[in-house]
């Protein structure tokens, strides 16, 4: 003779709101021990992608997201897309120090000047290319976003005082800018001298 299974009765209202007050608090458990990990999860994607991104604007690697990827960022930054996988690590060099508690120790206003410095040597580029429209779209140069800027100036300025400002701009914000990255290195090899066996 087969079993038979126990029928099943809905559960009555207090037993439905216990019922949902389990599922809930799991569900804010998960929440708050994923939360411990986001950290860990954005270093790991960062550094990923900036390997990867390296591989692919190298050529040693194909696919169909990182052709696309690589594409774009050729065409719209042309010789300035290495910068990418440089600021994705840095991304993920910051993460890892935010998990340990110490910042960068890097000013903001810095970091505004390297990215005026990125954006003065795109342009820059795409002078000593030619200011070829056809060439920035195939990622020559500056790229489009390098070209953009030097004929925005340009039609301002003329092509000699363009020229002048771009390396000024390159040079000023740059040394400017950098002065944080060197301090920063040079605050990260003295940690590592300290921790030294000896």
């Amino acid at each position: 003779m087969a079993k038979t299974r126990p029928k099943r009765t809905a559960p009555q209202q207090g037993e439905r709101t216990k019922q949902s007050g389990t599922t809930e608090n799991l569900w804010w458990t998960l929440l708050e021990r994923g939360i411990d990990y986001v950290d860990d999860l954005g270093t790991v994607t960062l550094s990923a992608m900036s390997i990867v991104t390296v591989l692919g604007l190298f050529g040693l690697t194909h696919g169909t997201i990182i052709d696309p990827w690589v594409s774009l960022l050729r065409r719209w930054l042309g010789l300035g897309a290495v910068l990418i996988p440089l600021i994705l690590a840095a991304g993920a060099v910051a993460l890892v120090r935010h998990r340990q508690g110490t910042g960068l120790g890097m000013n903001w206003s810095r970091v505004i000047a390297l990215e005026i410095c990125i954006v003065g040597g795109l342009g820059l580029l795409s002078v000593l290319d030619g200011m070829r429209l056809p060439r920035a779209e195939l990622g020559y140069g500056g790229g489009l976003i390098g070209w953009g800027v030097s004929i925005l100036i340009e039609d301002l300025l003329g092509p000699i005082l363009r020229t002048m400002l771009l390396a000024a701009i390159l040079l000023i914000f740059g040394i400017y800018g950098l002065q944080g990255v060197w301090g920063s290195l040079k605050h990260g090899l003295e940690y590592l001298r300290r921790k030294e066996p000896r």
